[in-house]
């Protein structure tokens, strides 16, 4: 089996603007995500529920998810 890692060596983001892909990779709020919050309308969650394992997004970042609301 030959994994993909061995043959596409950079991130999601890097890959898709190196192949000209139309949709970039998004951020995801995984600790948001619980049994109440599945149908949630409202503004984007705090930066804090966007952490995945040691990756914390930065303030820029952040505040460009906001705007786009």
């Amino acid at each position: 089996m030959v994994d993909s890692l061995n043959l596409l060596t950079g991130n999601l983001a890097g890959l898709s603007k190196g192949f000209e892909v139309e949709y970039q990779k998004g951020h995801f709020p995984h600790k948001f995500v619980k049994e109440n919050t599945l149908n949630y309308v409202g503004n984007t969650p705090t930066k804090e529920y966007f952490e995945f394992g040691n990756n914390v997004m930065d303030d820029k970042t952040y505040s460009k998810l906001q705007s786009n609301q």
